[in-house]
């Protein structure tokens, strides 16, 4: 197995490379995930390869894939938030994109990046009071008072909107 890795891994390269062919590329790295699904070098190279075709659904897969096999839970922090991103701006998921962002939030309550983009999702998704609740996490996870104002004046603002004068 590991030699028929190693010559997929250069037939990619030289596809890639070579011939600028990023299908081909793609098409040799899945022969890789046949043998060895768990290669993350080549999960990482796959989803490089989808992105420049624009199949974003197969970039969620890949990440969805990393995230089954990947055990470091910095490296698994990365993959759900580029899937979380990747399904927000590529796919047009709302839902899916906090789920996902949830799952960051499992893994480290308080993420900042996390909660700005749940606040965010929860809000177009016309979901104001669990947006209210991620601004105000924010608010209280802030490090400077300016950054802590801003946040409790974004949350005034969705109160406004939403015509509860007496909360704002």
């Amino acid at each position: 197995p590991r030699q028929k890795i190693t010559h997929l891994e250069r037939i990619a390269k030289l596809h890639e490379e070579e011939f600028l062919d990023h299908a081909a590329a793609a098409g040799a790295l899945e022969k890789i995930l046949d043998v060895d699904p768990a290669h993350s070098a080549t999960l990482e190279a796959l989803a490089h390869h989808y992105r420049a075709l624009d199949r974003w659904s197969d970039v969620a897969s890949v990440y969805e894939r990393d995230l089954k096999v990947q055990t470091d839970k910095a490296k698994r922090l990365d993959v759900l938030l580029t899937l979380a991103r990747v399904v927000a701006e590529h796919l047009d998921d709302p839902t899916r994109a906090m789920r996902v962002y949830e799952e960051v939030l499992e893994l480290e309550p308080g993420h900042a990046g996390a909660l700005e983009a749940l606040a965010g999702l929860r809000q177009q998704s016309g979901d104001s009071q669990a947006a209210l609740q991620a601004i105000e996490t924010l608010a209280e996870k802030a490090s400077t008072p300016r950054e802590k104002a801003e946040h409790y004046i974004r949350a005034a603002k969705l109160l406004q909107e939403r015509d509860d004068t007496e909360e704002a």
